[in-house]
């Protein structure tokens, strides 16, 4: 049968490779992303209605850890479907392709937001920039001219217009697609707003790209686990904490959180619809 890769990211795909494994068991059995979890559990639950078969095991991995378990190999302990936030990289088609796991096919299923949410109860008003946002969580940043060990510790060392609190954002580890996307769309484009830095990238790519994409470690990122249900109940308790996360979370505890506009764009179905095409988000 054919095996199925999905990814949101903020774009949902599927990736299918031939395999007689689910066949040998009695449902599928499915594995990737925590921002696509919801979705692949609710298709799940609607497979499982028509009665024909059994409802297929989804388990949340991330997207790294579930294209590392799709790629393994096309064998009885293998998964039939992985979910991803993000496209594969080849590196990861190439391992598939080494093990066994091929054809492969990459289907889209949809498009996310990728989204920052604070608690509805936070007193701190944040209308935040691309730039603010890699100001706040790069590791270095550039200092009077200098790239430096990222000095700032509040949001209004940032800009003083900002809220006078620590710098407190929860997010996804370097293992999950959503991170890797928020590296592209928040750090990467708020990292082209330093003229020194563009320079770098038409200079030296490989060092700007480890400048523009390595998130801080002291503190003012916190990583969680795979477990985006556990970043919202984070910062429902923290008012001073933003949370990143699918669209799909917000929409589902809009009773207690609410959107961190970024350049004056909040997500909702609309400005998700007319951004994803070209993978955009709501920042």
């Amino acid at each position: 049968m054919n095996r199925i890769v999905q990814y949101l990211a903020p774009a949902l795909v599927a990736i299918c490779a031939f395999t007689t494994a689910a066949d040998a068991r009695d449902r599928l059995h499915i594995v990737g992303s925590s921002t696509v979890y919801p979705y692949t559990n609710a298709v799940a639950d609607q497979f499982a209605e028509h009665g024909k078969f059994p409802r297929p095991a989804v388990e949340s991995t991330g997207t790294g850890g579930g294209f590392e378990r799709f790629c393994v190999g096309s064998g009885i302990d293998t998964p039939d479907i992985t979910g991803a936030s993000r496209p594969m990289k080849r590196v990861e088609w190439e391992r598939c392709r080494a093990n066994g796991v091929w054809p492969i096919s990459e289907v889209p299923i949809g498009y996310d937001g990728l989204t920052l949410a604070i608690s509805s109860f936070s007193p701190d008003d944040l209308q935040l920039t691309r730039k603010d946002l890699y100001d706040a969580l790069a590791a270095t940043v550039p200092v009077d001219g200098e790239l430096k060990a990222n000095p700032y510790r509040s949001w209004s060392d940032i800009r003083p217009e900002l809220p006078d609190v620590p710098i407190s954002v929860i997010g996804p580890p370097s293992t999950s697609g959503t991170r890797d996307s928020f590296v592209e769309l928040a750090l990467h484009a708020g990292c082209r707003h330093y003229a020194a830095l563009t320079g770098l990238e038409a200079s030296d790519p490989a060092k700007w790209l480890e400048v523009c994409s390595t998130v801080r470690t002291d503190g003012a990122y916190i990583e969680a686990g795979e477990d985006d249900e556990a970043i919202v109940a984070d910062i429902e308790k923290a008012p001073h904490t933003l949370g990143i996360m699918g669209y799909g979370y917000l929409f589902e505890h809009d009773e207690t959180l609410k959107a961190v506009p970024i350049e004056d764009v909040e997500p909702d179905f609309t400005t998700i619809a007319m951004l994803s095409p070209a993978r955009s988000s709501s920042i």
